[in-house]
Formats: C-alpha cells, structure tokens, sequence
C-alpha cells in the first residue's frame, strides 16, 4: 500500500492479495491459539485434581478472550473480502491491537490476582 500511495489504488491492484493472505493467516493463527490452549488446559485439569478450580477459570478466560479476538480478526477479514472498497476493515484491524493488548493485560491481572489467593 505503500507505493500505491492511495487506499483506492492498492485495492485495485494485483498485490491485494498479501492483504488478503495476512488477515486470513491471522485468523486461523487466533483461533488455533485458541484451541490449543484450550486443549492444553482441558488435558492437565484431568492430572491435577487440587488445582481444578483455578483451571476451569483459566479455561473460561481462555475461551473468553480468545474468542473475542477469533471473532474480531475473522469479522475483518469478512468485511476485507466482502466490502475491500471500503475503509470498515481498517477501522476493524485497528481495533485488533487494542483487543490483544486488553486481553495481554486482563491476563496479567488474573495471574496478580490469583497469586494473592494462592
């Protein structure tokens, strides 16, 4: 996007596709993170039975933010590839960063918090 100098110009253009390539890796790439924290999580709840609590609110958090994220980087690509001469994706992939950091820190927090119960 850089060359084409305007956002009309580039989605226009044949190197769309890299766009295209990088919303959709990033979406497979969240929900993936998703799943295998989940199942992680899941397999060593059946090994720990004094711990149990604290994992199901870790696989709560889990499924909770990563399916925020999931939801918002598949929304974008979505809207990427169903309206691209429009400016709703951009306004969607910036929020992105904003949900990561949030559920970065939220997870901070619970680590804090569980630490001072424990």
């Amino acid at each position: 996007m850089y060359r084409a100098k305007r956002f009309s110009v580039f989605a226009a253009s044949p190197t769309r596709w890299v766009l295209s390539i990088g919303l959709v890796f990033g979406a497979a790439a969240d929900l993936a993170i998703m799943v295998a924290m989940f199942i992680l999580l899941k397999s060593s709840r059946e090994h720990s039975i004094s711990l149990n609590n604290v994992i199901d609110q870790l696989i709560l958090y889990t499924l909770e933010t990563g399916s925020v994220t999931a939801i918002t980087a598949v929304v974008t690509m979505l809207t990427w590839f169903l309206s691209s001469h429009t400016l709703i994706f951009g306004a969607l992939y910036l929020c992105i960063e904003k949900i990561f950091l949030i559920s970065f820190m939220g997870s901070c927090a619970l680590s804090l918090i569980s630490k001072r119960e424990g």
